[in-house]
């Protein structure tokens, strides 16, 4: 196990309070922690390493500034034991990874799309707001969070928005040209990683043993409707000229295709209740004639 930055219990700016390690990588670590000014109040705490100090300033000022409902508020940063603190809004969910290891069957279309269109909000969102070299080059089921109300809350990743010059993907879900000895960021490599994300949700399959490869994803699931399949096939192609040409058309063909399920998902129960409807209309009308002729039969006798 990885030696830990800090120790449950310890406290740090006379505020945070350090419960446990939620996750840990090479150069940062990711704690719950609790604020002793705000009872039952839970923040997140993101620790990180080997960033120069002005440039950590820099970060934290930019991103403390952003504000979107799919994107994990970071609320304020400090530096402790030459370690650099971003504090973090706590949410209550799970990571999309976690959610998938929990099925053996893939998630229903309807809901990865709305996954999806989600993503593509707070992505824009960011790529209008950060400069041009900003990629979400580490999205993934990991940085994916489903919240307990089943709303998405992307995890940032403010270290990986200020230097590309390193490929730091995920195999299995970044584009083959951020792998290039230097990297070849372009404006479509983050719609090919949401939409390898989204193939592994409607497929799955994890892509990270054959990356690159995606077999059609009807042959996978016959139930994919073959709109969203034609979508992300073209998303993920690894020519990057033959993508969609930025992610909001990404997003418009996603759009269309949530509409056309809507539309298919609706005839059902439209038609099955017009049967119900005529059903009823026959046997009232047969009900009428039948007391009709005992009213006659009365009548007369």
């Amino acid at each position: 196990m990885k030696e830990l930055f800090f120790q449950p219990g310890e406290v740090l700016q006379n505020r945070y309070r350090i419960d446990h390690l939620i996750s840990s990588t090479g150069t940062s670590q990711v704690y719950k922690a609790t604020d002793l000014r705000f009872l039952g109040k839970s923040w997140v705490l993101k620790v990180l390493k080997n960033i120069p100090s002005e440039q950590f300033k820099n970060l934290g000022k930019r991103w403390t500034s952003f504000n979107h409902p799919h994107l994990i508020k970071i609320l304020d940063f400090f530096q402790e034991k030459e370690n650099q603190i971003l504090v973090m809004e706590y949410v209550n969910g799970q990571p999309l990874v976690e959610l998938a290891g929990k099925t053996s069957t893939p998630f229903s279309e309807k809901q990865v799309l709305c996954w999806g269109l989600q993503c593509c909000d707070v992505i824009i969102y960011l790529q209008e707001n950060l400069d041009d070299s900003f990629h979400f080059v580490c999205l993934s089921p990991k940085k994916i969070l489903i919240s307990a109300a089943g709303v998405v809350k992307l995890i940032p990743n403010p270290e990986f928005s200020w230097s590309t010059s390193t490929a730091v993907g995920i195999i299995g879900c970044s584009p083959p040209e951020i792998f290039e000895d230097p990297p070849l960021f372009n404006k479509t490599s983050d719609l090919y990683t949401l939409a390898a994300v989204l193939y592994r949700c409607l497929s799955g399959q994890d892509s990270q043993s054959v990356p690159f490869v995606f077999p059609q994803l009807r042959s996978l699931n016959a139930k994919i409707s073959t709109s969203i399949d034609k979508a992300l096939a073209r998303a993920i192609q690894p020519d990057p000229g033959k993508r969609y040409p930025d992610l909001p058309a990404f997003r418009g063909e996603l759009y269309k295709c949530f509409l056309e399920l809507m539309k298919k998902q609706k005839t059902l129960p439209e038609t099955r209740d017009r049967t119900l409807i005529l059903w009823k209309l026959v046997m009232a009308l047969s009900a009428f004639s039948s007391l009709s002729l005992m009213a006659w039969l009365l009548f007369y006798r």
